[in-house]
Parts: structure tokens; sequence; C-alpha cells
């Protein structure tokens, strides 16, 4: 590689117990209501969502929680972003892996605008702004958190499926664990 430039305004935090400062940071960074959006997966992540909801709760923070819904992610993401609407959530922390990833970025843009979350991958889109994203990656592919880009798959009535991706500086997280 002869060169390499990057410009990232992650804030990116390593190391054990980091999740149970996430409390202080999200309110530090202005926020007081919190979608803690996550994967039911294991008793591991149980124990992890437990240490976050102790931070949130400590930190005076409001929580609202929303499960991932891999088998059925579209309505999944339409139902976080009328969440985020309907509770005026100002924040939206993810726990989990990739497609965790993108789809929590997806409903914080979207929640941001309350428009249709298709209406961010038109090319024409004036998505500018998003509610703030955290992320707690629970993969080794954690370094998907950092990007700013955002995809998703929906299968039309025929059976075919549609790809849609998104790349725009409004996906960088806040901060990743």
């Amino acid at each position: 590689m002869d060169h390499y430039n990057n410009l990232i305004k992650t804030n990116i935090l390593f190391g054990d117990n980091e999740e149970n400062g996430v409390g202080r940071l999200i309110k530090y960074q202005g926020g007081s209501k919190v979608l803690l959006y996550y994967s039911k997966t294991s008793v591991k992540i149980s124990n992890l969502i437990d240490k976050v909801k102790r931070s949130l709760k400590n930190s005076g923070l409001e929580v609202v929680e929303h499960l991932f819904n891999d088998s059925d992610l579209i309505n999944c993401i339409s139902d976080g972003i009328k969440l985020c609407t309907n509770e005026h959530v100002d924040y939206v922390l993810i726990v989990g892996g990739a497609k965790l990833f993108s789809s929590g970025k997806i409903i914080a843009a979207a929640s941001a605008h309350s428009k249709n979350l298709f209406e961010l991958f038109k090319s024409d889109s004036d998505v500018e702004i998003s509610l703030p994203v955290g992320i707690i990656s629970t993969t080794i592919c954690g370094g998907l958190a950092l990007d700013n880009y955002v995809s998703i798959q929906r299968k039309l009535d025929d059976s075919t499926c549609v790809y849609h991706e998104c790349r725009s500086n409004i996906f960088y997280p806040e901060f990743v664990v």
C-alpha cells in the first residue's frame, strides 16, 4: 500500500468492560431517550444487554427496546422507525453484528426525517442528518461498524430480490465499542 488517508469522527473504545460507560457517553453527547436495538441470540448477549441497560439507567437515560428480526427485516426496520418517531427517541444504540449495524443506521437516518426507509436510497435523496448512533460490536466484523455504508435486501411480490445500498457521512457512528 503506497498511500492511506482516513478521516473518521467515530470514537473507538476497546477493552474490558467498555460497555459499562456507554450511558455516560451517550448522555455526554446529548442523548436522553435511547433506542436499544439488539438480537436475542445467546446468553452472552443477554448478559451484555443487562450491563448496557444498567449503564443507561445509571446515567438517567430512558430506554426503548427494539429486537432485531432477520426473518422480516423490512418490517423490523419500519417498526424501529415508528418506535423512534412515536417515542421521541434521540439516540440509537446498536448491539450486535453487521446486519444490525446497517439496519440500525437506516432506522436512525429515516427516523430523523420521518421518511419511508426507501427514500434514503434514491439518487436524489436529500437526507443529510441522522439520529446519533452508538455501536457495541459483538462480532469480529466490527470494522463494518465504522463504515459509512448501509445496505438492505428486500423481496418483491414476484419473488425477485432488490438490493438497496447507500454511502453517506451520516452513517458514521458516534462511537464503537
